[in-house]
């Protein structure tokens, strides 16, 4: 056992000599290289043969009933040299993915399908479809390797590689192969998290003391068994969540539930274990008089708050890079899985991987002159109402409010109720697509009768130029019409009919009952950038999320002890995150008129507290920029500054400033001139 444990010193010491880097760097190109050959020699040959189909597909013309033609309508079978390809699910695929000329639109889709079968079993098909994502994954080994075994983390390699290497083959031996993908997903976050830790770390050696006690900051963090939960679960966690999702169920069905899950585990344990290292860090060294002999250096205390607060918003950064980068290479592994129909590969591209703006429809408003005329002709219309207010029974000022925002909606919901055989024209301004926009998406999602998510109804939508179409919608559901961008005229507004007929192929028909929707019902939407830009500045918005957390934990412990300051931090955060459900709540609370006083009063104070707790926190809860994401919606420029301003530096600043203001009053020891 000794000579083991000597052995493994003299191959540590080696390991950090110049040498040992070198060879070590060349034996780990090796082995990955000669490892994944494999599996790029596969990717190869499925992508020959993907680009051997794509050229047939694109050749043949289904109204010419050629023999190819019949083979897939009848079939659903493509042949490539002297193979059939194919079968049942191709055949249901092939007369939704033909255009009216006859031809096949989405040609790469439907020979992903076709290739699927032809794949090893042993490979993660999602990579095997890629040449680039196989080469991408080789790169991204090497540098991971390279960048741990230059900085110190050779041994950390070697074993989590070994470890992971092992789990993972035997996973692919019982024919498991998304659970090895899993398992070397976690050996590479957990490398991941170790390199940009460490990198950072290295970063934070300055002289400044509050460089030093940010990167002692990070040492507890690597040390504390709290940290250490939260971080290895996320590490965990992470990589096995693609494992929870139904490959049965619609691809960007699977793509949102992946990136609204891992971009909501990543934030809530980055929430939670900030406000409890803070908390800890500054409680913990109080407790323990180890604060004495810090600040008994030239370190002043605003000094020691922010060094905290930087130690703390380093490990929150290694967090947020490794999570988005496993999320980033989650989602575009998933993106490469058979769609489960053309819309549904369209809709990942055109719906789900992308940054989206939209416009709503505009609506005429009602003037304040023809408000107050309605209110009164109410008022006077009824003979008790009248009488109750000129009594006092009923308060007049808050009677004509509620009678005001009766008549608003009342005019609003007419706007958007079509009758049955009747159409309504609605625009939409300012559609400020980029150049060389093909189409737009109009967004549309419908009440009728019952709202049977069982039925379906017709409607017809014309546009400016007098081309129309006949579609089915399901109430309560958001169905998607893609509209050539060139029917937005120079002033970039759009005109839409909707029309409450259908269509036979030869006659129309009234529909089957008023259509009726709400304000945001009906929506443009077009991209305006990637799914990547968009995705970082969600990132960003959520680290400044963080970053008002960290001072908040670190402001609560310096004025109190580890537990009410936890009981303080995680009351805010809660009410934080529920602001925009506090909103709804005060805005329909109503006290009742004939509600004792006393209880009146505290209603009153109730709701008081709850306005004022939404009013100052309420920007962070509406700040939810994993929702846009999974929409596809564009988190613009604006909001990104926005977050930054208010959160980031606001509300961080406020909390810095409030808890400098009460630590530079608190007696942190005092010297009783005994010994």
């Amino acid at each position: 056992m000794f000579a083991l444990r000597s052995r493994l010193d003299r191959f540590a010491g080696f390991a950090q000599t110049r040498r040992g880097k070198i060879v070590l760097s060349i034996l780990a190109a090796l082995v990955i290289v000669g490892s994944a050959m494999p599996l790029v020699l596969a990717a190869v040959s499925a992508q020959a043969l993907r680009a051997q189909m794509q050229t047939a597909l694109s050749a043949i013309d289904l109204d010419e009933r050629s023999p190819e033609a019949i083979a897939l309508l009848d079939r659903g079978e493509l042949t490539i040299g002297e193979f059939a390809y194919g079968g049942p699910r191709v055949k249901a695929m092939v007369p939704r993915m033909a255009d009216p000329q006859g031809r096949l639109v989405g040609v790469d889709d439907l020979a992903r399908v076709l290739v699927s079968p032809t794949l090893p079993a042993w490979a993660p098909a999602g990579l095997v479809q890629s040449l680039e994502n196989c080469i991408g994954l080789v790169a991204a080994l090497l540098v991971l390797a390279l960048g741990c075994i230059w900085s110190g983390l050779a041994m950390h390699l070697i074993v989590i590689a070994g470890l992971s290497g092992v789990a993972s083959a035997v996973a692919i031996w019982f024919g498991e192969v998304p659970f090895a993908l899993a398992l070397v997903g976690i050996g590479g976050l957990a490398l991941s998290f170790l390199l940009v830790v460490g990198v950072l770390g290295a970063l934070l050696s300055g002289a400044s003391p509050v460089f030093a006690i940010a990167a002692t900051v990070m040492r507890e963090a690597q040390r504390q068994r709290i940290s250490v939960v939260f971080i290895g679960l996320l590490l965990v966690v992470l990589p096995i969540l693609p494992l929870s999702i139904d490959p049965a169920s619609p691809l960007r069905y699977q793509i949102q539930t992946f990136i609204s899950r891992g971009c909501g585990l990543v934030f809530s344990v980055a929430s939670v274990m900030t406000l409890l290292l803070a908390c800890s860090t500054v409680a913990f060294e109080m407790r323990d008089r180890q604060i004495w002999q810090l600040l008994t250096k030239p370190v002043s205390r605003a000094q020691y708050m922010l060094g905290k607060w930087l130690g703390i918003m380093a490990v929150n950064t290694s967090i947020l890079l490794v999570g988005a980068a496993c999320i980033v290479a989650y989602v575009q592994y998933l993106s490469l899985r058979p769609a489960a129909d053309p819309l549904d590969a369209r809709a990942v591209r055109e719906e789900v991987l992308v940054a989206r703006q939209g416009k709503l429809a505009e609506y005429e408003l009602l003037q304040p002159e023809r408000i107050v005329e309605m209110v009164d002709q109410a008022i006077e219309s009824d003979p008790v109402l009248k009488a109750e207010t000129e009594s006092g029974e009923r308060d007049l000022y808050e009677t004509r409010i509620k009678l005001a925002e009766e008549r608003i909606t009342a005019f609003g919901s007419q706007q958007r109720a079509i009758p049955a055989g009747q159409a309504k024209v609605f625009t939409f301004r300012n559609v400020a697509v980029p150049r060389g926009t093909e189409q737009v998406t109009l967004r549309y999602e419908f009440h009728l009768g019952q709202d049977d998510s069982h039925e379906q109804h017709p409607v017809i939508f014309r546009f400016a130029d007098g081309s129309w179409v006949d579609k089915q919608f399901v109430p309560v559901q958001a169905n998607v019409l893609p509209i050539p961008a060139e029917l937005i005229d120079a002033n970039g507004d759009l005109t839409v009919e909707i029309m409450s007929l259908g269509f036979d192929g030869t006659n129309f028909t009234p529909g089957e009952g008023t259509i009726v929707f709400d304000p945001d019902g009906i929506e443009i939407l077009y991209a305006v950038g990637s799914f990547g830009g968009n995705f970082s500045r969600a990132m960003a918005v959520q680290w400044t999320k963080l970053a008002f957390l960290a001072m908040l934990g670190v402001a609560s412990a310096t004025l109190l002890s580890f537990g009410v300051a936890c009981l303080l931090a995680f009351t805010i955060f809660v009410a934080a995150q529920l602001a925009p459900f506090i909103q709804i709540s005060v805005e329909q609370y109503r006290i009742a008129e004939e509600t004792p006083v006393i209880l009146q009063w505290v209603q009153l104070g109730v709701k008081g507290i709850a306005f004022t707790s939404q009013w100052l926190l309420g920007a962070f809860g509406e700040t939810m920029p994993v929702d846009a994401l999974v929409d596809g919606r564009s988190i613009g420029l604006h909001a990104l500054v926005q977050s930054a301003l208010f959160i980031g530096i606001g509300w961080t600043g406020l909390a810095l400033v409030l808890g400098w203001l009460g630590f530079r009053r608190k007696e942190l020891a005092i010297y009783s001139g005994v010994g």
